[in-house]
């Protein structure tokens, strides 16, 4: 269970105004952040970070898990893109632990954070995404 380092997006203007002419600036469309759910992700019920460690080089945050009868979830952010992939999570991951890179931004803001590292009960091993 790994979300994607990268996307193809292809973004349409649906309503170019007059005199107006649609471009594209050619961004790449980059893993830029996780969020964990309650749930499915269409009902909004995101969790809050458990722990948030910050170190000269990275800021990260952690998530403990408990199994549920609604289950968790993920979402997949990108940079550049409104677009988004969503999975739900195996019952038996415990904890999800996400990395960022502190003061590194890409175009649209989106804070960068390439990998996510989680633990399940199944192996009692921390795997990376």
């Amino acid at each position: 269970m790994q979300c994607p380092a990268t996307i193809a997006v292809n973004q349409k203007i649906t309503n170019t105004p007059p005199g107006w002419t649609a471009g594209y600036n050619g961004f790449t469309n980059d893993l830029a952040s996780l969020t964990v759910y309650d749930g499915p992700p269409e009902e909004g019920a995101s969790l809050v970070y458990n722990d948030e460690k910050t170190l000269a080089d990275s800021v990260t945050q952690t998530w403990q898990l408990t199994p549920n009868d609604r289950g968790n979830s993920i979402t997949c952010r990108y940079s550049n893109t409104s677009a988004q992939l969503a999975q739900k999570i195996p019952a038996d991951v415990t904890r999800y632990e996400v990395p960022f890179e502190p003061n590194v931004g890409f175009g649209d803001g989106c804070p960068p954070s390439r990998t996510a590292i989680y633990t399940s009960t199944d192996s009692h091993a921390a795997r990376q995404t």
